[in-house]
């Protein structure tokens, strides 16, 4: 596929996915608002969470029947078949509008939840089959603004909608829902741009209703870095969205004081904070992905909503910690989404990304639980909500800063030393996996190493000399890089240790992505250890920090 073709079929996919997941928001929260006219802050909480459980669970129920279907068959044609799905619903809505059948609406709100869940695998398992590696951060943060900006433009549709048509003789709810079926019919139309990318898996059996299969996938990815916590971060975030975009409203109307449907037209500002946060994240990461940005960006979302319940008094912070819940928000999914589809096998991408969507909704689920809990059960107020959720919010952080601290400390390595930093090496596919050895003669070199290689390249280091002490400036290393000593072991000892370090590494190397051995020590130090490196059959690519004019320090491929 061409340049051109393939940004051609990108830009359709974005604007297919941004359609739907305006058409999804809109007669969610057109559903809603027509069951919470009248009602109490106890009733809102108990409809709230009953919406969000009923378009959560399909979701969950459909996993691993769509990543299995996305596995087995094109993914764009599952892409257009669901389109033509979401034209039958809307008409369907607009029907059960007109009826003011309440049943009727909770049933679309199911089958609009069905076509998505089979949607959403095949929409993000063809994109890094119709782009290359390093167009997918950027290509993640084009995706997770659409998703963001359609979800909050969807949820601030339908109040407006309702009030532009309230004094129209038809019910304003009905008439509402007939863009839905306009955008559904356009989202079509766009989605048959999207490129095939031929890539199927013939062998692959359809799983139905069945849990066993996402448990094999998680099995069999374990051995994978990284790739199940990402899995994993990325549906909390899922459950904080869910529970933000359900409080949102009864936050309005019982802690600011406005009609709820003002509250629908707070979601523009969370979504602009989410489209920049996105643009950035992709931006700054460039042609790699920087996981780092996550726990960092965790931290501002939980301390925005906390001090949305301080500052609550004032519209004017309510807004501007609205933005940056927004904005953190972007910056902190982009990575995740962009990392585990690159590590995910192909051949499995599908399963894998259902997984990811299981996991997802039932954050989801879980957080119209916890909308129930603190309104109905605990009798807190929205804004004691947003301080509680805020807190659980930092405390997780704190915890994905230390899962991923080897990620942060590089990110912040790279920032650091910004002005010295020139060139480095491209990352291998994930499945390619290799190990890359470079040797260094001072923790300062290697804290220029651990800048240069790739963030999706893990790494290990290895001290070899024990008269080399790290200052203040390298201190943080063996407490976030994995680091081995050989506390200064000589003759026979020495070549026992090496050969333990050897076993280790083929171990390392069964998974993936590819793996960064710096050895600290002197250079004689180092070349035996290359040398044992390579007799014992391990596929070695030598690395070398080079100082370029300027000063600055690249990292070369040996040829």
């Amino acid at each position: 596929m061409s340049s051109v073709a393939r940004k051609r079929s990108f830009r359709a996919l974005v604007v297919t996915h941004f359609l739907t997941i305006i058409n999804d928001n809109l007669y969610k929260f057109l559903l809603v608002f027509s069951l919470l006219e009248g009602k109490n802050l106890e009733e809102n909480a108990r409809i709230l969470s009953l919406v969000s459980f009923f378009f959560a669970l399909p979701y969950i129920l459909l996993a691993p029947f769509s990543g299995s279907l996305a596995d087995r068959f094109q993914k764009r044609n599952i892409i257009l078949l669901t389109r033509i799905v979401e034209i039958f619903c809307a008409i369907l809505g607009v029907y059960f509008f007109h009826n003011h059948s309440v049943m009727g609406g909770y049933l679309v709100l199911v089958l609009m939840a069905c076509h998505s869940a089979i949607f959403g695998p095949a929409k993000m398992g063809i994109l890094p089959e119709m782009l290359p590696l390093e167009e997918l951060s950027k290509a993640n943060g084009a995706m997770t603004a659409a998703t963001y900006s359609g979800s909050i433009l969807g949820s601030c549709l339908a109040p407006l909608m309702v009030d532009l048509t309230k004094d129209f003789v038809t019910n304003s709810y009905e008439l509402s829902a007939c863009f839905c079926v306009a955008s559904s019919i356009l989202s079509l139309l766009i989605a048959l741009r999207i490129r095939a990318s031929n890539v199927k898996n013939k062998g692959q059996k359809i799983a139905y209703v069945s849990f066993k299969n996402l448990w094999t996938v998680f099995q069999e990815t374990r051995n994978i870095a990284y790739l199940m916590v990402s899995v994993f971060l990325v549906a909390f975030f899922l459950f904080v969205g869910a529970y933000v975009q359900l409080q949102i409203i009864p936050f309005v109307e019982f802690t600011l004081g406005y009609s709820k449907h003002y509250g629908a037209y707070l979601f523009p500002i969370v979504a602009v904070g989410m489209g920049v946060g996105s643009y950035m994240a992709g931006w700054i990461s460039g042609k790699d992905i920087k996981l780092g940005f996550s726990p960092l960006a965790a931290i501002g979302v939980g301390l925005s909503m906390m001090v949305l319940c301080l500052l609550s008094f004032s519209i004017t912070a309510v807004l501007l910690l609205l933005f940056c819940l927004g904005l953190f928000g972007g910056i902190y999914q982009v990575p995740l989404h962009a990392y585990i589809q690159f590590v995910s096998p192909e051949h499995k991408r599908g399963q894998v990304l259902a997984l990811n969507n299981f996991l997802d909704f039932s954050g989801v689920l879980l957080a119209a639980g916890f909308v129930r809990l603190l309104g109905s059960g605990l009798h807190l107020t929205p804004d004691q909500s947003f301080l509680y959720m805020g807190s659980l919010v930092v405390c997780f952080a704190v915890l994905s800063l230390w899962l991923l601290k080897e990620h942060v400390y590089r990110l912040l390595l790279t920032r650091v030393l910004s002005r010295q930093l020139g060139q480095s090496f491209t990352s291998p596919k994930a499945e390619e996996v290799s190990c890359f050895f470079v040797s260094a003669t001072s923790y300062k070199e290697a804290r220029r190493i651990l800048a240069l290689f790739p963030k999706t390249v893990r790494s290990r280091i290895f001290i070899l000399d024990k008269k080399l002490q790290p200052g203040w400036t390298t201190y943080l290393i063996p407490h976030c890089v994995t680091t081995i000593f050989s506390y200064g072991i000589e003759g026979q000892a020495f070549v026992d240790w090496i050969d333990l370090q050897v076993r280790e590494i083929h171990e390392l190397l069964k998974k993936q992505p590819s793996l960064g051995v710096v050895c600290l020590g002197d250079q004689s130090q180092s070349q035996f250890f290359f040398a044992q490196l390579q007799a014992s059959g391990v596929s070695m690519r030598n690395v070398t920090l080079v100082q370029d004019p300027g000063p600055k320090y690249s990292l070369l491929l040996a040829e």
